[in-house]
């Protein structure tokens, strides 16, 4: 409820409150004194109050993301506007009215409205007895329903029946459930025929309810409105159709009420895309998106597990001089993100820790077949490229569903490529380049190769990943200047660079001249420089730092990290054997270089560095386990 009105991911207080009377008691005193103690002000007897509001704006500005707890209230009564609220989740409990954080403004004031006792009925069948009263909120609504007037309406049934879900019989539960969802289409069918002459916007959200946990917890929203046709909502935070950000909800409303926007505001305003049989789309979309939410996190750990055991297997291997069960492991940490990537086409069913494991049996089995490890790579590296940019190019339709790509269910990202694809698409396309060389014995598909790289990261309909752009830059011109033979001294590199960055800018810069609905993070960070918006810019910085350095110390993907290292120590010091050939030190590097800039540019660059590695590292273990193999075989072969 906080975050839909201040416009941003925000924390609500532990206790239950939100919208009191003034006149009502809270804590053996009226509400308004508590107010009165916080603000230093008076109060209207006919305002709604949240005392709590000094803890939440205390607690706003103290936390490292700029957050501004009742920004939709404020917003709209800046233009003239006045809010109201109807409802609550009050049971005889305890008093429960969040919905007051929504849309309330910044000094915790809401115009007017109803809460209490008088704006619900009695049910003595119902838990908590209190009931959502139908007649008495379309009364109250016939009242106030008027132009310049924004009315939240908290239909809290749903609400008081979860509260009491743990205390009650499955059976009853659900009965209870469908009771009240046929009370809500009747109240529906009666606020739309009572406002049929009425010009209105309706938006309609239904928070998830706490009792599904984890296997629900996308929640339903319609709007009804000009310029919202039949179909599907999307918005430009999500690219996505069937999909909005709760951060959408503000300018969402904004945009209904035709009010000029001259604020920037987290999210964007919500838009309809015309589409066939859009209930089961969205109801196919909900139960995709649950279902990878449910079993990302334990194909992540697998996979974690995979890459820890494949590079121990393969440095106790080289210590040996045998391949562990010929190398199965050490291919299996290069194999899974291809088969991640493939995942999604295969029924729902299968996005479990089984389906990938068939996947990924089935392409080891088909590389095992492929020798030596170089040709083997080469084959990989051009299916996983190649797949990549093919997704890419036709709407993020297999990286949205991967456990490698982004959590939609969790708002981290929803389209173009996420930091896990990311660093591995920097190592595959660094391993590629160098296997193209090697193999054809020339040098201008690598051109090729890594300039395709670069405009799938950064293109604005494609990748629209800025950091991973920043990354790929360093470290493939690094790769380049080193296959040609240049020197950093030389101008030539310096111009392929500036050249390189020139042509980042300009897409940056185009991406800012777009309607604010489809600008991409690269478009909006182009147009704070353009503003010399100096304040925002730093805060974009010092939230990536804190984030990486948060994420440094508590993300697995640091002990991925640490391990390479400990085993490259292990290999060079321990074992006395040279990490890398003269032939491979270039991609070496490059593959290091990349992932430490990808690391120190992004704010989940741990994340970045650690794929990256899981690919690069792999590649290089694998080159040293073949030549330590060989080499002990012809020592053998000698011998005999």
């Amino acid at each position: 409820y906080l975050s839909l009105g201040s416009g941003n991911r925000s924390f609500a207080p532990l206790a239950k409150g939100g919208a009191y009377k003034p006149e009502e008691s809270l804590a053996s005193v009226k509400a308004s004194s508590f107010w009165r103690w916080t603000t230093g002000k008076e109060i209207k007897k006919s305002n709604l109050i949240i005392p709590e509001i000094g803890w939440i704006q205390n607690r706003a500005a103290a936390e490292e993301y700029s957050i501004q707890p009742g920004l939709l209230g404020d917003f709209f009564r800046y233009h003239g506007w006045k809010t109201f609220l109807i409802g609550h989740q009050d049971t005889v409990i305890e008093t429960s009215r969040p919905s007051g954080f929504t849309i309330m403004d910044q000094e915790g004031l809401i115009d007017g409205g109803l809460v209490g006792s008088e704006i619900n009925r009695i049910d003595h069948s119902f838990p908590y007895r209190h009931r959502f009263d139908s007649e008495q909120v379309l009364s109250e609504i016939s009242r106030i329903l008027k132009p310049g007037n924004l009315v939240l309406i908290e239909f809290g049934d749903f609400a008081r029946l979860d509260q009491f879900r743990e205390e009650m019989l499955p059976a009853v539960y659900l009965e209870l459930k469908q009771e009240i969802w046929n009370e809500l289409d009747r109240f529906l069918e009666k606020f739309t025929q009572q406002n049929a002459g009425v010009k209105y916007r309706l938006l309609m959200l239904s928070p998830s309810l706490s009792g599904e946990k984890k296997s629900s917890m996308l929640a339903p929203i319609i709007i009804k409105g000009p310029g919202f046709s039949s179909g599907l909502l999307t918005s430009g935070t999500t690219n996505w159709d069937g999909l909005v950000a709760n951060t959408d909800v503000l300018p969402t409303l904004i945009q209904l009420a035709k009010l000029p926007v001259n604020h920037i505001f987290h999210g964007r305003a919500a838009r309809s895309v015309p589409t066939n049989q859009h209930l089961e789309r969205l109801l196919s979309l909900n139960y995709k998106l649950n279902k990878i939410n449910n079993s990302q996190r334990s194909l992540l750990d697998w996979y974690l597990w995979v890459i820890s055991m494949g590079w121990i297997a393969a440095a106790l291997g080289i210590a040996l001089k045998k391949k562990l069960l010929k190398g199965f492991i050490l291919i299996t940490v290069v194999v899974v993100p291809l088969a991640l990537l493939i995942l999604p086409l295969l029924p729902v069913v299968f996005w479990v820790e089984g389906g990938m494991l068939l996947i990924t049996l089935a392409l080891i089995l088909i590389l095992m077949k492929i020798n030596p490890t170089d040709k083997r790579f080469f084959i990989l590296s051009l299916c996983l490229w190649s797949g990549i940019i093919l997704d890419q190019l036709t709407g993020w339709n297999l990286i949205r569903f991967s456990a490698l790509g982004y959590s939609a269910v969790g708002g981290s990202r929803y389209y173009g490529i996420g930091n896990e694809y990311m660093g591995i698409f920097l190592a595959v396309s660094l391993v590629l380049a160098h296997l193209v060389t090697k193999f054809f014995k020339c040098r201008w598909p690598v051109l090729v190769v890594l300039t395709l790289s670069m405009l799938t990261l950064g293109w604005p309909q494609l990748g629209i990943n800025f950091g991973g752009t920043l990354a790929a830059i360093v470290g493939f011109s690094f790769y380049g200047a080193k296959l040609y033979n240049l020197n950093f001294s030389s101008r030539k590199i310096w111009l392929l660079i500036s050249s390189i960055i020139i042509m980042v800018a300009l897409i940056g810069w185009w991406d800012s001249l777009r309607e604010p609905n489809l600008q991409t993070h690269l478009g909006r960070f182009v147009q704070l420089l353009i503003d010399f918006n100096l304040s925002q810019t730093w805060l974009i910085f010092h939230r990536k730092v804190a984030m990486n350095m948060k994420l440094f110390i508590f993300s697995s993907w640091t002990r991925i990290i640490l391990l390479a290292l400990i085993i490259s120590c292990y290999i060079k010091l321990t074992l006395k054997i040279k990490l890398v050939t003269v032939e491979k030190q270039f991609v070496w590097y490059g593959i290091l270089i990349v992932g430490i800039a990808a690391f120190l540019v992004n704010d989940s660059g741990v994340v970045a560095f650690g794929t990256c590695l899981a690919y690069g590292f792999t590649y290089l273990l694998s080159s040293i386990e073949e030549k330590v193999f060989i080499s002990d075989q012809e020592s053998v072969a000698s011998r005999q």
